[in-house]
């Protein structure tokens, strides 16, 4: 997901595994939050892929009988 436009043409990275921002040191304070920002959706859209994949690993885990 790469959300560019918002923030004064800055760009969130949010698909790799540390976001960065393009940012130049004046901005030290809008870095700040969009990686923070970043961060955020990064960590939720891997607690929804791993939701889901434990829902595809077993998906009739209530109905089994031992």
């Amino acid at each position: 997901m790469n959300l560019e436009g918002l923030f004064r043409g800055k760009t969130i990275d949010t698909k790799g595994i540390s976001p960065h921002v393009n940012t130049t040191k004046k901005d030290s304070i809008l870095a700040s939050v969009t990686s923070l920002i970043s961060t955020i959706v990064l960590k939720k859209n891997q607690a929804r892929g791993i939701e889901r994949q434990q829902k595809n690993t077993y998906p009739d885990e209530k109905h089994e009988k031992f």
